[in-house]
């Protein structure tokens, strides 16, 4: 069953909240992985990595939960190195 626009919402954010606080536990300390999957949300790349995935209410029980996780990862490093993010304790701190 695919997921409403709101549930849909819901899911993106949590997926990016926990693939901030679990690959980027260091550099993202909490309350930043909230804040920024806010921001994330409206990105062009993380738009397009998500619409790649139909959503359904029990999406992340499977399988390709862990190809979005994986691919969100890898999306989320390409912004912080193209866009030269500050983090903490990471090479774009001044």
């Amino acid at each position: 069953m695919r997921c409403c626009t709101t549930t849909c919402t819901s899911q993106k954010y949590d997926t990016l909240v926990s693939v901030l606080e679990q690959e980027f536990e260091k550099e993202l300390p909490s309350p930043l992985p909230e804040r920024l999957a806010l921001i994330l949300l409206n990105n062009k790349a993380i738009q397009a990595v998500f619409a790649k995935y139909e959503l359904t209410d029990d999406f992340a029980a499977g399988t390709e939960y862990d190809k979005l996780y994986t691919e969100l990862t890898g999306t989320i490093v390409l912004l912080i190195e193209v866009n030269g993010l500050p983090t903490i304790g990471g090479e774009n701190m001044t």
